[in-house]
């Protein structure tokens, strides 16, 4: 296991500080030099410091990522819409039963006369 790159060092004045071994310097967030801190100000920010710095070292690709940092999974991409097939505009005189009982079918009713007519032995 790795050292861990913040740790708490105690100041002479008997404050805390929390120490970057990586830089060998007090640790920084933001604007504030993380020094002159009681004891469980310097280990939460300690604590916090570590998580960041673990977080930003994992692989990408392990597909590993802690609790706290989950996002919900974006939503699936919308379907791909494809042209209908190639058609060619005729017009047909049918007799009314003819085109009642395919109307009756409901909605698509057209594309089942093609189907039917496809399928029909000539």
């Amino acid at each position: 296991m790795r050292e861990k790159r913040f740790s708490l060092m105690l100041e002479p004045t008997d404050l805390w500080a929390v120490w970057d071994s990586l830089e060998e310097t007090p640790a920084v967030f933001g604007d504030r030099v993380l020094a002159g801190m009681n004891e469980a100000e310097a280990l939460s920010a300690c604590d916090v410091l570590n998580g960041i710095h673990e977080h930003r070292r994992w692989p990408r690709t392990s597909g590993y990522v802690p609790e706290a940092f989950r996002r919900p999974p974006p939503p699936p991409p919308p379907p791909v819409r494809r042209p209908p097939p190639e058609r060619v505009r005729l017009e047909v005189a049918l007799e009314p039963e003819v085109i009642a009982k395919f109307m009756a079918i409901g909605p698509g009713w057209q594309a089942r006369m093609n189907d039917v007519l496809k399928e029909a032995k000539i």
